[in-house]
């Protein structure tokens, strides 16, 4: 649950981008604390 995951970092401060389709999925983007591109993807979403 792509979306459940972003509201729990948000809440917890962490700054997430909004979930976009990608192919038959969702992701989304954050950066660890050096600064690296974290990717979240949700795959087949229907």
């Amino acid at each position: 649950d792509l979306a459940g995951v972003i509201d729990e970092l948000r809440g917890r401060g962490v700054e997430v981008s909004d979930a976009s389709p990608v192919g038959t999925g969702l992701q989304a983007f954050l950066s660890d604390p050096s600064g690296n591109v974290v990717e979240l993807h949700q795959a087949n979403v229907r």
